[in-house]
């Protein structure tokens, strides 16, 4: 049996940061060893069980896509090499900051 390491952990707010439309966590997540479409489980350290938010791609000088909506904790999320990711729109976190882990099977 596999065992998932984390690769990455995002800090988020418990909401948007001001002057900002979806952003929540400054940090981006970047993963540019690994294939496209890597599969990661995501632990969240934080909030209430409800807890809910939006991966983003950070795209510069352009439109930041959401590219997995209404992510949970335990959650199984693919994502591609080279690309920066952050948290966005979070839901019942409680007001207080949480912590994601992108875990990864090695």
């Amino acid at each position: 049996m596999a065992t998932l390491v984390p690769l990455a952990i995002l800090t988020s707010e418990p909401s948007r940061i001001d002057g900002q439309d979806h952003r929540s966590s400054w940090a981006d997540a970047e993963f540019r060893t690994l294939d496209n479409g890597s599969q990661f489980t995501l632990r969240v350290n934080g909030g209430a069980s409800t807890l809910a938010f939006d991966l983003m791609q950070d795209v510069s000088g352009g439109n930041d896509p959401v590219v997995h909506s209404g992510v949970k904790n335990g959650s199984t999320v693919k994502l591609d090499m080279g690309k920066a990711y952050y948290i966005a729109n979070p839901k019942d976190a409680q007001n207080l900051p949480f912590a994601v882990e992108f875990l990864a099977s090695v």
